[in-house]
């Protein structure tokens, strides 16, 4: 168990797809017709994708646990109408199901993003043309102490570059780099976040985490990119350019990304 000494609240929006037995990609609203919800959070439609919003956790093993919990449920409710549940990061998606969804699943999320390096990306404005889809795995950060609770929000652009050289390079050695250039061409580009009453949603990372065991490594790296900024500690900022960042992370340069790390392998122990 880690020491969580700034007392985190770590939450999540992770997203899966639903396929048919012939690998075919359906929307949410085929196996959802409203949110479920229990007490470990609550299984919602979002566009053509199925989003788990599972409960704020102070501790890795809860955080784990939830996620589980969330995506055995929509494994359950999938197989009792014959499809299966996809963790790809990106799905193509048929003419055919793209005909067939509400005009509300074929939209992309309005909700305005903002970017720690003002490096901003225009939606398509017509999103049925577009056809595939991509899972985020954005986090949502808070803390149950006011004061770091006060600081992440007034701090959040350095906070976010701090974690796109931790958790967002981290993440990027194990995805997929074609997925990562198809994602990031809309979504979860360097520096991507929202800015929620409670804290930060860090919204570069994709689903790949939901197939990943590290979610010590997931509470570590975040507790460690604030409080480098609470200490106005600069050194890994200093260690490569904002520029580096982008280009390595929204065109899916894994190995300048293990380079990195290899180069500053103090920050990640």
């Amino acid at each position: 168990m880690i020491e969580n000494k700034l007392k985190l609240l770590l939450g999540s929006d992770p997203e899966i797809f639903i396929k048919t037995k012939d690998n075919i990609i359906v929307g949410s609203e085929v196996m959802l017709q409203g949110d479920i919800e229990f007490d470990f959070g609550k299984i919602v439609r979002d566009g053509i994708q199925v989003e788990f919003n599972p409960t704020p956790a102070n501790n890795p093993n809860d955080f784990k646990e939830n996620i589980n919990k969330s995506i055995d449920v929509a494994k359950r409710i999938a197989n009792d109408i014959n499809l299966d549940v996809v963790l790809d990061q990106v799905v193509n998606i048929t003419q055919e199901t793209m005909d067939s969804l509400s005009d509300d699943s074929k939209v992309f999320g309005c909700m305005p993003s903002y970017n720690a390096y003002d490096n901003y990306i225009k939606l398509p404005k017509d999103a049925s043309k577009v056809m595939y889809r991509s899972g985020g795995g954005h986090i949502h950060i808070s803390s149950e102490d006011e004061e770091v609770r006060e600081f992440i929000i007034n701090n959040r652009d350095v906070i976010v570059k701090n974690l796109d050289r931790l958790l967002g390079m981290i993440l990027l050695t194990y995805e997929n780099t074609d997925d990562v250039i198809k994602r990031r061409t809309y979504y979860g580009r360097a520096g991507e976040y929202r800015k929620p009453n409670y804290g930060l949603e860090y919204r570069v990372p994709s689903n790949i985490w939901l197939s990943l065991d590290i979610y010590n490594s997931i509470f570590i790296l975040i507790e460690r990119a604030i409080d480098m900024a609470m200490n106005n500690n600069t050194s890994l900022l200093d260690s490569i350019s904002d520029e580096d960042v982008m280009d390595i992370i929204n065109t899916g340069k894994k190995d300048k990304a293990e380079t990195f790390i290899n180069d500053n392998i103090t920050f990640f122990q």
